[in-house]
């Protein structure tokens, strides 16, 4: 078992899918990703397609889907409903939004400030929570990452980001029921850890109705090991 691998998937995860009626789209939903709400407007849908390394192959979730039920509050299933997101504030200079979800193996929790300029420029502050139990053990970290966002035309974005975690690895539920049916002994051991990473996030809208992410990070957890890379993709559809 890789802990690594482990610690590189709740990254990514916590890194972040009809015909549709594209006049409405243009309307409220704009083109560059500097000027995006942080939940969809109102009677806006969204499906993406997720994808992230673990260990030696990719994790891919199709069914990833949002919807919005008013300017600020957004509804997440994943594939169930059991996410919500809600923007606090979207002003020209100022924008807030928190987000929480379970996804059944455990949940993750965001909060996302981004500062806009009068120009091509923002400034994204970013902190996550993720905790989940996985085969036999438990992942709890907390992330924050800084960086600038750059609008380079109407469809292409950039933000390149620094990034610092911690986090706890524990036995996991599983492990605690088998203890506990066949009479062993339960461990209380844990083993924490922390790192730092940079990476650059690209953003590209093919027109209102699709658009895509990709990231690519180095990751530097102490203690166990040099520079690992990672990534994440996403491509998102969107309609009313």
């Amino acid at each position: 078992m890789n802990i690594k691998s482990y610690v590189l998937a709740l990254l990514c995860l916590s890194a972040g899918l009809g015909c549709a009626s594209k006049n409405k789209l243009v309307e409220k939903y704009p083109l560059s990703e500097i000027s995006r709400p942080y939940t969809l407007p109102d009677n806006i849908n969204s499906w993406s397609v997720l994808a992230f390394p673990f260990e030696s192959t990719f994790l891919v979730n199709p069914l990833y889907w949002e919807m919005s039920f008013s300017d600020t509050f957004s509804l997440v299933w994943a594939p169930l409903p059991l996410g919500l997101k809600w923007q606090a504030l979207n002003t020209e200079n100022h924008r807030l939004g928190v987000s929480a979800m379970y996804l059944i193996l455990g949940g993750l929790a965001n909060i996302n400030y981004r500062y806009k300029t009068a120009g091509s420029w923002a400034l994204d502050l970013d902190y996550n929570y993720t905790s989940f139990d996985v085969y036999l053990i438990k992942l709890d970290m907390s992330t924050g990452s800084i960086g600038p966002l750059y609008q380079f035309t109407d469809r292409i974005a950039g933000k390149l980001f620094i990034s610092t975690f911690t986090g706890r690895v524990s036995s996991g539920l599983v492990s605690d029921i088998l203890d506990t049916a066949f009479g062993g002994v339960r461990s209380n051991s844990s083993l924490d850890f922390s790192g730092t990473g940079a990476g650059l996030d690209l953003f590209y809208s093919f027109n209102h109705q699709w658009n895509m992410k990709a990231g690519v990070s180095l990751l530097n957890v102490k203690g166990i090991g040099s520079l690992t890379p990672s990534g994440n993709l996403s491509v998102t559809h969107l309609w009313d």
